[in-house]
């Protein structure tokens, strides 16, 4: 059994980050569709992603609001307008949550990565 202080030859960074990038193209996708659950469903699978890197506090919030999502009634056109401005709001916090912990854009102050490329 390996001691739980050594360190992995390898990790999962770049899956892990294909994950989120598919996530994120599923949010946007479903959200130009108008397709209320699947956005929430690629909510929730992105929150289930990044929820190790999140602290209790946001953890919380983020529980909250998807327990109020999970009581909402979407029947009327004006209730499902109210509900994806819901989605949205978490998509856009859950957003700020990786750009605050460098996962979206890499730091423009290391210029090995001003233009989006490794530079030689």
């Amino acid at each position: 059994m390996a001691e739980p202080n050594v360190m992995a030859a390898f990790n999962l960074a770049m899956p892990y980050l294909e994950r989120i990038n598919l996530l994120l193209s599923e949010i946007s996708s479903s959200y130009r569709n108008g397709d209320s659950l699947k956005m929430m469903f690629s909510l929730r699978s992105l929150y289930r992603e990044i929820a190790p890197k999140l602290n209790s506090t946001e953890r919380k919030d983020m529980k909250t609001k998807f327990g109020d999502l999970k009581k909402k009634r979407v029947i009327t056109m004006k209730e499902k307008e109210d509900f994806f401005e819901e989605l949205e709001e978490i998509d856009i916090q859950l957003r700020d949550y990786l750009e605050a912990r460098g996962m979206l854009i890499p730091n423009s102050s290391d210029p090995r990565f001003m233009f989006g490329q490794k530079q030689k």
